[in-house]
């Protein structure tokens, strides 16, 4: 059940970070130094907010290690990197994403 909450909590704060996205766009004509300091903030919420995302997609998993989508895709197959398909999509745990990063670093 709380899972569900967390869930649609995110749902939530994503969309109302959206919003302010877009305002902050209207508003970029009255004040350029703050609208870049509250855009720098609103990019910091939204990496906070891909943090906490347990599943991960290709793309995410791509930004996560750093490096291509394509790559994730050959490290998938070739790599062992650690991965489940659902509807034919790749998708990726963070953890043991991260347990595979520390595994190759010993």
């Amino acid at each position: 059940m709380k899972n569900k909450v967390d869930r649609r909590d995110l749902s939530q704060l994503r969309n109302e970070v959206d919003l302010l996205s877009l305002r902050l766009e209207e508003l970029c004509a009255c004040d350029p130094g703050a609208i870049g300091q509250m855009q720098s903030r609103i990019n910091r919420i939204e990496e906070m907010l891909g943090e906490t995302k347990r599943i991960l997609t290709t793309a995410e998993t791509a930004a996560f290690l750093g490096v291509s989508k394509e790559r994730v895709y050959s490290l998938a197959k070739t790599g062992g990197l650690p991965h489940f398909r659902s509807n034919r999509k790749l998708f990726f745990e963070r953890n043991k994403l991260t347990e595979w990063i520390m595994d190759r670093i010993k």
